[in-house]
């Protein structure tokens, strides 16, 4: 077996030596760097060289140190080449920093993380982040380095595509919720808001929803606790930007994954100001799936008066709805915070009374 991959290794040396490495260069065919690489000769080797590494990882076990010589220099050769070949191996080797990181922090820091510097090469560093936001992972080895060239490819997304544009929110996310103890800490995640255009915020906070919704309370309590009541709480004050209709529409929902949180979140959402349209986020069918009626009775109401005061809203006499009724009223709230709550359904053409 390793004499197969040496055999391999001499074919791709020769390939790129007699072929690959003469292309020319040319601006990229596609709208996204790593779908155009990955259908083409130079983004293929380069998966091969992953491999090779890998391969060669695996032999080792134990013994592994760094990538070996003779491999190490010929991937040095080829994403430092300025031929349309080399752009498409870059792009699917910066793909991968997170793993040849995680193996080789030396060859690394000396050969891949210089790529991603706008101010060195403006397209070499947009073929690696093209690469590193669709497919990396964000280590501590190297995450602080990378934030202010991180910051420009933030401050360009509105310029790409749908599929980097969605990427670049997606990793923003993950920095702001596992990867930065305190994204607020020196102007980070403000700076962040600030670059994103309108759809941009949008489109973070849904992202922040989303990740949100999909862990545990006891997570979010810590995340909420670390950053996000502070975060909002500024973002009411107009600092650095007030929020957008449909950024408020999602940043509301954050308040149903609170855990222990969810009265104080609710507070903040009665202070966004027009009030959110929980429309098209499944926010009732949150709202029950959670229990938050029964395990939070009088905030769930708040929430719920929210909700209703927003124009032209439609709900509808479900089950989601109807169980959500019946915890409130099983809770033993105010007659008057009850009453409000029926009204708010009636507007809606629903009345609760023609419920058994």
């Amino acid at each position: 077996h390793t004499d197969a991959w040496a055999a391999a290794q001499r074919v791709a040396e020769r390939i790129w030596s007699e072929c690959l490495r003469y292309t020319k260069p040319a601006p990229r065919q596609m709208e996204d760097w790593l779908i155009e690489a990955i259908n083409r000769p130079g983004g293929k080797l380069a998966r091969f060289w992953v491999e090779r590494i890998s391969s060669a990882k695996r032999a080792q076990g134990q013994g592994w140190s760094t990538i070996p010589t003779e491999i190490a220099n010929s991937v040095r050769t080829i994403i430092g080449d300025s031929s349309q070949a080399a752009a498409h191996a870059r792009v699917v080797i910066a793909s991968q920093l997170h793993y040849l990181f995680s193996i080789d922090p030396a060859f690394a820091q000396a050969e891949l993380l210089p790529l991603f510097d706008w101010i060195r090469n403006v397209t070499t560093a947009e073929q690696c982040w093209h690469g590193f936001v669709m497919c990396g992972r964000w280590l501590p080895g190297f995450t602080e380095q990378l934030l202010p060239s991180f910051h420009e490819m933030i401050a360009q997304a509105g310029s790409q595509s749908d599929t980097i544009r969605r990427a670049t929110i997606m990793q923003i996310a993950v920095l702001a919720l596992y990867r930065l103890p305190d994204p607020l800490s020196k102007d980070w995640f403000p700076s962040v808001i600030r670059a994103l255009d309108e759809h941009g915020l949008s489109a973070l906070a849904a992202e922040i929803d989303h990740a949100l919704s999909g862990v545990d309370a006891s997570t979010v309590e810590g995340i909420w606790e670390r950053w996000i009541k502070r975060y909002w709480e500024e973002r009411l004050l107009g600092r650095p930007k007030r929020f957008t209709s449909d950024e408020a529409r999602h940043t509301g929902c954050w308040a149903l994954s609170a855990g222990k949180h969810f009265p104080e979140a609710v507070k903040l959402v009665a202070a966004l100001q027009p009030p959110p349209h929980f429309e098209h986020v499944g926010f009732l069918s949150r709202v029950d799936s959670k229990h938050l009626a029964r395990d939070f009775p009088t905030a769930t109401a708040d929430l719920l008066l929210v909700n209703f005061s927003t124009p032209d809203l439609k709900i509808y006499a479900d089950d989601t709805l109807q169980n959500i009724w019946r915890a409130l009223v099983n809770a033993k709230l105010t007659p008057e915070k009850l009453r409000n709550v029926r009204t708010g359904i009636l507007r809606s053409g629903i009345d609760t009374h023609d419920w058994t």
